[in-house]
């Protein structure tokens, strides 16, 4: 089986400060403005396989939990789980690299997703009888707020913020 999470198709940028991007540069804080010190950050590398998804929700969950944020597991899970499955559809055809990046302070916990994709999200109002369409709004709703933006390189980057001290 091709691309697990034990097969070693994923870098783990190891719970200290995010630094080198596959799209280059340093990265220390979230593109996310933020008056708030994140005082905590981590990185993961994923290949865009279909199995980068559960990859990126076990180690979210497993720093959420290492991080004493079992407050917000299971919504950073489902946010995690979104934005992966639409960063692989946007890179499985350029092989293009995903990273999963997540900043936490006391107040406050960023899940961002980079892919090398050039067209950003657009939220969309699926009718009842539509397969697909929902992850942004899904998004929305668990989080405080979300976006979108360019980096370096042209890459993407999907953000969404989760409140920590108010669960």
């Amino acid at each position: 089986m091709r691309g697990t999470c034990d097969q070693g198709w994923f870098q783990s940028g190891g719970g200290g400060t995010v630094n080198e991007s596959p799209w280059g540069g340093d990265f220390e804080e979230p593109p996310v403005s933020s008056p708030l010190p994140f005082t905590r950050s981590d990185s993961l590398t994923l290949a865009p396989f279909k199995s980068a998804v559960p990859c990126a929700r076990y180690h979210v969950s497993a720093i959420l939990v290492e991080w004493d944020l079992g407050a917000v597991i299971e919504d950073a899970e489902l946010i995690v789980s979104e934005l992966v499955t639409n960063a692989v559809s946007a890179s499985e055809d350029s092989g293009d690299p995903i990273e999963v990046r997540v900043f936490a302070s006391n107040e406050a916990l960023v899940i961002e997703v980079w892919d090398a994709s050039a067209g950003l999200p657009v939220k969309r109002d699926p009718s009842e009888d539509e397969p697909d369409g929902r992850g942004l709004m899904l998004i929305e709703a668990l989080s405080s707020e979300w976006g979108a933006g360019k980096g370096p390189q042209d890459a993407k980057v999907v953000w969404a913020r989760l409140q920590i001290s108010s669960r």
